[in-house]
């Protein structure tokens, strides 16, 4: 399976070969920035969430984090877990994406996308094959992610004003 650098990727949404057809996969638990403005009312909603930061700050930010994932996934081993769950209306499916993030240290990417200011929760969850940690813990353990990126400013959260 081969990561495929496309421009129709975004940081949650990403293409890849697997034999001689490509598949896009989308994460479970996260929703990231826009990286374009096909989807106005999401922007909004983000912009919401984020802040109110700027829809121009939104999709700038969410195609850095398009650049960061495929930086990542073209330098760093990973693995994709699936159930092969459609994602409604969509020729995509749902998956786990878990990217060896420094020698011996494998993490999901939600988790990275998260932790950077890339990606707030949000989206359609399942279990963590081989995980101890059941959906609850893990989803408590991504908010954390997302106050620390909020609190160090990271990503997007680095372009509003908090109070």
């Amino acid at each position: 399976m081969d990561f495929v650098d496309s421009r129709a990727n975004e940081a949650d949404a990403i293409r890849f070969r697997i034999g001689n057809k490509e598949e896009v996969f989308c994460l479970y638990y996260i929703d990231a920035l826009e990286a374009t403005w096909t989807h106005p009312q999401r922007i909004a909603d983000q912009s919401r969430y984020f802040g109110k930061a700027s829809r121009e700050d939104i999709v700038a930010t969410g195609e850095e984090a398009v650049r960061y994932v495929a930086q990542l996934l073209a330098t760093k081993p990973f693995e994709i877990r699936t159930r092969w769950e459609s994602v409604p209306n969509m020729a995509r499916h749902y998956a786990l994406i878990i990217v060896e993030h420094q020698p011996g240290q494998r993490v999901y990417l939600s988790d990275l996308l998260v932790q950077n200011g890339y990606a707030r929760l949000n989206g359609v969850t399942t279990y963590l094959p081989d995980d101890v940690r059941d959906i609850e813990t893990y989803i408590h353990e991504l908010q954390n992610l997302a106050r620390e990126a909020r609190n160090q400013r990271r990503g997007i959260w680095s372009k509003v004003e908090l109070p």
